[in-house]
């Protein structure tokens, strides 16, 4: 049904990028997994912490291409969560760029897929190569189509009438990639995490809770980071109890761990997907 597969290796048919996944394939991803979609401000609204100031947003504009914002907004995330309560530093977490790694490579019936994510929140002390294995939060850069446009009019002779619009980046757009990015996040991670797609402006938020697949479409950037700095304060007992756990048995199973430190976590994905 769904084999996923995380060495790095050759395969018989092209791997198609996360980017390239279509809304019709994630929903037979979800169909095939019996997950349901639901709108997470229904079924788990966000808490605000209080005195949490207003966090500002990220103009993409001002860069001329994703790989030219990517560090800046790496910055720009580790700062925003530090203010939201999350321990950043030697102690606590740190923010990867990992918007050129190919952090994953899976088969989904005949098909395969690769991909990664532009960021990654993770413990302080993780390098690159294992991010994967303890990924917190995967964090999707997306420039809208009115930073673009406002790019082109920097770099080039554009009428201003292209830029009027002061469009977002829809969850729409980048349905396919984040829900097919989040699945194979958990496949691979041993801890429950969360997946931002984000244009700076708004932010489009996934996690999976039991059998569904919680979209915060449209959050303010104060209101995903404040849900973020409430959960990182169970993030270092979990890992600490993954780490025992892997001591004590090493042919435990990830997956169940986590879903015994979080119980509201996916429950039946660890055989589906952690076929490996």
């Amino acid at each position: 049904m769904f084999d996923a597969e995380f060495a790095a290796r050759n395969t018989e048919a092209k791997s198609i990028a996360f980017p390239s996944v279509s809304g019709a394939t994630a929903n037979q991803l979800l169909e095939d997994l019996r997950l349901l979609e639901a709108d997470g401000f229904e079924q788990a609204p966000f808490e605000s912490p209080a005195g949490v100031s207003d966090i500002d947003t990220f103009d993409f504009s001002q860069f001329v291409d994703e790989d030219a914002e990517t560090p800046s907004f790496v910055e720009y995330h580790q700062k925003s969560l530090q203010a939201c309560g999350v321990c950043m530093g030697r102690s606590g977490y740190k923010v990867l760029d990992l918007h050129k790694t190919s952090m994953y490579h899976m088969k989904i019936g005949r098909k395969r897929y690769r991909g990664g994510v532009d960021g990654a929140v993770v413990p302080y002390d993780v390098r690159a190569a294992s991010a994967a294995k303890v990924l917190r939060i995967g964090i999707e850069h997306k420039q809208s189509t009115a930073d673009k446009a406002t790019i082109r009019m920097k770099h080039a002779d554009v009428l201003q009438a292209e830029v009027a619009a002061p469009w977002q980046y829809s969850f729409k757009e980048g349905r396919g990639q984040v829900v097919c990015c989040l699945l194979a996040a958990y496949a691979m991670c041993q801890l429950p995490l969360d997946l931002d797609l984000t244009g700076g402006k708004q932010h489009h938020m996934l996690r999976l809770r039991g059998d569904l697949l919680l979209v915060y479409e449209g959050c303010t950037p104060t209101q995903v980071l404040d849900a973020v700095g409430l959960a990182s304060v169970a993030w270092q007992s979990q890992e600490a109890a993954i780490a025992h756990a892997v001591a004590v048995n090493e042919n435990s199973e990830p997956h169940a761990d986590a879903a015994a430190l979080d119980t509201d976590s996916v429950a039946h994905l660890g055989s589906e997907l952690l076929q490996v």
